[in-house]
């Protein structure tokens, strides 16, 4: 009989330790979560901040061609000569 409850005290101390470690653990999953989620709203902003890239391309290269005409041939001309060189 003694051996019994002293088996059902190691169990209980070793069920104790594990409940512990999987608290410690979940914690630090949320942890790592909400860092994640910061992360990922952080690139959001970042991402939104350069979504208008492709616009501000487009529109430099009509006010190039507009300031600069021929420009762009004058360029493609060259591009073309250094590439049979």
């Amino acid at each position: 009989m003694e051996h019994l409850l002293t088996d059902l005290q190691k169990l209980k101390a070793d069920r104790e330790k594990e409940a512990v470690a999987v608290e410690a653990e979940a914690a630090t999953l949320k942890r790592r979560g909400e860092e994640a989620e910061a992360r990922v709203a952080e690139l959001e902003k970042k991402l939104n901040g350069q979504s208008d890239y492709e616009l501000i391309k487009r529109d430099l290269a009509i006010m190039r061609s507009v300031e600069f005409p021929g420009e762009d041939e004058k360029q493609q001309q060259q591009g073309q000569q250094g590439d049979i060189s």
